[in-house]
């Protein structure tokens, strides 16, 4: 399991052929915007076929940063990534309807593990070695998978430590 710290608020942790950025309470543009760069740059170099931004740590959200998320994810999509949002609080979600901001076809999940189990078709190879085989009802959870949601959950409590 690989993690980078890009800034303190924000880390990244690879599993498989998924990226998780977990994002922390202080969220700001600059922030974004270097974290932007070096999620892409992670796709791109590492044939990142799912990338997870965990928003579980941020209390509020301004429609900026929103829109730079969803920018991001779109760009993702470009380099052939599927992205998913996940840990959206409440007040969150009332603020975006509330600024009738559009997710696009950005999916959300609730939990990390959710969003693990949506991804898993497009990460998990199937018996040809190929990704993208289809979810059957017998898939179990890895032990990378494991791996990747304590490392997520250290992390998100290291995040809420900081605020």
């Amino acid at each position: 399991m690989e993690s980078t710290n890009i800034i303190s608020p924000m880390s990244m942790h690879m599993s498989m052929k998924c990226l998780v950025v977990s994002l922390g309470a202080a969220l700001d543009d600059q922030l974004l915007v270097q974290g932007q760069k070096s999620i892409l740059d992670k796709i791109y170099v590492d044939g990142v076929r799912g990338l997870i931004i965990d928003l579980s740590a941020v209390p509020v959200i301004d429609s900026l940063n929103m829109k730079m998320l969803c920018d991001m994810a779109s760009m993702a999509k470009l380099l052939g990534a599927t992205s998913i949002f996940t840990g959206l609080r409440p007040g969150v979600v009332s603020a975006l309807i509330d600024l009738d901001l559009d997710l696009g076809d950005i999916q959300t999940t609730v939990t990390l593990d959710d969003a693990l189990q949506t991804l898993r078709p497009i990460i998990t190879p199937n018996i040809d070695g190929e990704h993208g085989g289809e979810a059957g009802e017998g898939d179990v959870p890895t032990e990378d998978d494991e791996n990747l949601k304590e490392e997520a959950v250290l992390e998100e409590e290291a995040l809420y430590a900081q605020e």
